[in-house]
């Protein structure tokens, strides 16, 4: 974890994918707690958060007055519509300037045009600020799209966008983490987050992209405190265990196929044995196993019954030239 700076001159809390706790007074109450006691000069909630729900939005605005700010996400949309969430926070983009940071909050849900429209004047060029780009989706990854705006996914690949982008230093998404990090079991056939990932960053170009969506929101819930600092980003991970009796409960875990249970082995042959019971441990492998034997014993089957034969008849053909 990197220490603040007392010479910090602009902060900000950055969360998002939220909507997995929106209903638990209890939970949002501490998720508010948390970032009152980090006192940050800027919050931002970047979607998938239930802002469409007056309650929702009113509970953060009332709590953060005046330093709140948010961008939508696909959960927002109501029968393909923002209109919910337009109602209730009042834009959709939005720039917030300070003396040393240009915040630049964009409609990711939105065509490219309609982006490219608003960066050519939201991005300034020659300036002695930090520029950065907050919204929902991973604008600068292209491995999850969709076909047209207001779906579940961006509807642009990066590259139509970059050239707009040009002077900004970081974005900041606050989509969910499950699409690339899943570790817990499957439930009803949804794989679940890596809950103990709160953020990682990637970088294309000149932008670091920073993902912060907290994903399922429990048993953990991350989010990120930053401070910019002469032109520097430091990056702080937080995060909140709902199951605070529980770090990390083995038995959720959803193991890598060929990942063996720690064990106290004092041979070769014992890590061979643990292996093999490991294996025939799942019932769908055990049924594997025994059908591969059984298709290899039927295989190996015609070519001993030839072999056998073979041997047979040279015997009969020596046996009668010692006649």
């Amino acid at each position: 974890m990197l220490i603040s700076s007392v010479n910090a001159k602009t902060s900000f809390i950055v969360a998002g994918h939220l909507y997995g706790i929106t209903n638990d007074k209890d939970a949002l109450e501490k998720l508010t707690i948390e970032f009152e006691s980090l006192d940050p000069d800027y919050i931002f909630i970047l979607g998938d958060s239930s802002l469409d729900d007056q309650n929702i939005y009113s509970y953060f605005n009332n709590r953060f007055k005046g330093r709140i700010y948010f961008s939508p996400g696909n959960h927002e949309m109501v029968n393909g519509s923002l209109q919910e969430y337009i109602r209730n926070v009042g834009y959709a983009y939005k720039i917030i300037e300070t003396n040393n940071v240009n915040f630049i909050l964009i409609n990711s849900l939105d065509s490219a045009l309609n982006i490219n429209s608003f960066l050519k004047t939201a991005v300034k060029n020659n300036i002695n600020k930090v520029q950065i780009v907050l919204t929902h989706h991973r604008m600068w990854d292209d491995s999850l799209t969709s076909g047209f705006p207001y779906q579940h996914d961006k509807s642009y690949y990066f590259k139509e966008i970059y050239p707009s982008m040009v002077g900004v230093d970081a974005i900041f998404s606050g989509n969910s983490k499950r699409q690339y990090f899943t570790d817990y079991k499957k439930i009803n056939g949804l794989s679940l987050q890596n809950v103990n990932n709160i953020y990682w960053v990637d970088q294309v170009g000149g932008i670091d992209g920073y993902s912060i969506g907290a994903g399922d929101g429990k048993p953990k819930l991350g989010f990120v405190y930053v401070e910019e600092n002469n032109g520097r980003l430091l990056v702080e991970p937080h995060h909140i265990n709902f199951d605070e009796g529980d770090l990390v409960s083995i038995s959720k875990i959803r193991a890598v196929p060929w990942s063996i249970a720690p064990g106290n082995f004092d041979s070769v042959d014992s890590v061979l044995s643990q292996s093999i019971k490991n294996f025939l441990q799942s019932t769908r492998k055990r049924y594997i196993f025994l059908l591969g034997i059984l298709i290899g014993g039927l295989s190996i089957f015609p070519f001993y019954i030839y072999y056998f034969r073979r041997v047979k008849a040279v015997k009969k053909v020596h046996d009668c030239k010692k006649i």
